[in-house]
């Protein structure tokens, strides 16, 4: 059964656009002015701050304003993202990979998914529960990477499969913040939010479960 583990040898997410020329490019250029890995990986967090503020600020006004912020989500998603391709590409494409810079790459991750997916629970409109699942999807969230790296401390190696691996929440979160700006202007809802927090709540859980499998069979068979 084939599985989504590491990135021609590296430790890395595989993600086919670390490939795109303008990808390749602007990483060049950035490692050619001496910007450190590191300091693009704290960057990321930026990124899932803005977000979160958005969400945060449309939770406090009336729906077409609430549709205007969580529509605003998806930049703040779009440049950490960037940001989690740039940060590996300086590293070991540009030759600047450090000692610390797992730490660097991974912890701001952390930080970025609890931010966005509990602010994003306060913006649910329209129904119940919404803090409860943004903060339930939020810790499910740094759950996936816990097994993932408990598994590599261990001796395995660090599988990246989902079904709710880092890309995917993101997607679905993004889907979820085009939907509920439609929505809010329509029905002054965003049940589309909460939706989206139950599949990422429950689908991180089935993902560090299965991860969690992966890592144990791989340790039995060694």
């Amino acid at each position: 059964m084939p599985v989504e583990r590491l990135d021609a040898g590296l430790n890395r997410r595989p993600v086919g656009l670390r490939s795109a020329r303008w990808i390749q490019a602007l990483a060049r250029r950035l490692a050619a002015r001496g910007v450190a890995p590191n300091t693009v990986s704290i960057m990321s967090m930026a990124g899932a701050a803005a977000g979160a503020i958005a969400f945060l600020v449309a939770a406090e006004v009336g729906p077409r304003w609430a549709a205007l912020w969580v529509a605003l989500v998806p930049i703040g998603v779009g440049f950490r993202g960037l940001c989690n391709l740039l940060d590996g590409l300086i590293a070991i494409e540009g030759g600047r990979k450090t000692r610390s810079g797992e730490l660097f790459n991974d912890l701001p991750d952390r930080v970025s998914d609890v931010l966005l997916y509990a602010a994003a629970g306060y913006a649910v409109r329209g129904i119940g529960h919404g803090v409860e699942w943004g903060w339930a999807a939020a810790a499910a969230a740094v759950m996936t990477a816990y097994v993932r790296y408990l598994g590599a401390a261990m001796g395995a190696r660090q599988y990246f499969l989902g079904p709710m691996a880092k890309t995917h929440r993101m997607a679905v979160l993004v889907t979820a913040c085009v939907a509920a700006a439609v929505e809010l202007l329509v029905r002054g809802s965003s049940i589309s939010l909460l939706v989206a927090l139950m599949v990422i709540a429950v689908g991180s859980v089935v993902t560090a479960g299965r991860r969690a499998i992966y890592i144990m069979h791989e340790l039995e068979r060694d």
